[in-house]
């Protein structure tokens, strides 16, 4: 049957979903390594091939509060987005800092970082401002 994926490829997006959001748990408390992505591509991979395992991850206690940020027509408050940009750039702050005291860091490395910041910044700031119609 066309357009069915095989039951190898589903439990392997399954495996990749779960190792994702497990992935994003430890990030949320490890500076420097990503979270909202690797949680984005959790929930893909997941939605492709259990769709009732995603569902039970969005709607965990630790995911459940940003959880409705998924509705197209919902915006993103100001204190959240705050919230989010404060948290990233604190982590960056705290990953640049130890980057620098090393010595050893090239300064290509430092600059990676804070130039990431900057681009994961703006799409936080435009992140659906107002309500669509």
């Amino acid at each position: 049957m066309m357009g069915e994926m095989s039951r190898v490829s589903r439990w392997v997006l399954a495996v990749l979903g779960v190792a994702c959001f497990g992935l994003a748990a430890i990030g949320a408390v490890v500076p420097g390594l990503p979270t909202t992505v690797v949680v984005l591509i959790g929930s893909y991979f997941l939605t492709k091939s259990c769709p009732w395992l995603e569902r039970r991850f969005v709607q965990s206690p630790l995911l459940r509060p940003f959880a409705r940020y998924v509705d197209p027509n919902v915006p993103m408050p100001r204190r959240a987005k705050a919230t989010a940009i404060c948290a990233m750039w604190t982590s960056i702050a705290v990953t640049t800092a130890l980057l620098v005291s090393q010595h050893s860091s090239p300064s290509h490395i430092v600059l990676t970082v804070l130039s990431a910041g900057v681009v994961g910044t703006l799409p936080i700031l435009r992140f659906r401002r107002h309500m669509q119609q």
